[in-house]
């Protein structure tokens, strides 16, 4: 077999494994949002039948010593370790398991929205509050020069459920 013939067939196989790669590749997953979760806290099929209604989830998530602690009340300890996760959360204290408390997924996504922000921007001490699905998000910025960041969170979440209650020191 000669170079020639050899460099061709090399080319051929390149060629086909380009197009088996580009013809695979998930585009949709690869660009979707990043910025939800899913937790399969899903619904018991005699909830559904006898049509039980289900609490929300009232829970808070405090910044103490640059670590955020987790307190509240979850359907189960599955659901609990889903959202500490997704949130990456490590702590978690006060917690209470009832079955008749579901988490609200728009509420919650909300919430991963905006705990970046708390664990980069805000002092220790500061924390968000869920409670029947609306967001209080309270405390104090580290630094003045972040205070146009809060600005900006109040005009994006600008909502009836969702509460600023931070100390932005001034707008200067």
């Amino acid at each position: 077999m000669s170079n020639f013939r050899k460099i061709y067939l090399l080319v051929i196989f390149t060629i086909l494994l380009n197009f088996i790669a580009i013809y695979s590749f998930d585009y949709k997953e690869f660009f979707s949002d990043k910025n939800e979760f899913k937790i399969s806290d899903v619904d018991d099929f005699s909830d559904i039948f006898f049509g039980k209604k289900n609490i929300s989830s009232d829970y808070t998530i405090l910044k103490q010593n640059n670590i955020l602690v987790l307190s509240g009340t979850f359907s189960t300890n599955a659901v609990l370790e889903e959202f500490k996760t997704a949130l990456k959360i490590n702590l978690d204290e006060n917690i209470t398991i009832d079955k008749n408390r579901k988490i609200d997924f728009e509420t919650a996504n909300r919430v991963y929205k905006i705990i970046d922000f708390l664990k980069e921007y805000m002092e220790n001490g500061s924390k968000i509050v869920v409670k029947n699905n609306n967001i209080i998000f309270e405390g104090a910025v580290k630094y003045k020069r972040y205070a146009r960041l809060v600005q900006i969170l109040e005009n994006e979440f600008e909502s009836d459920t969702f509460f600023v209650d931070i100390d932005t020191l001034e707008f200067n």
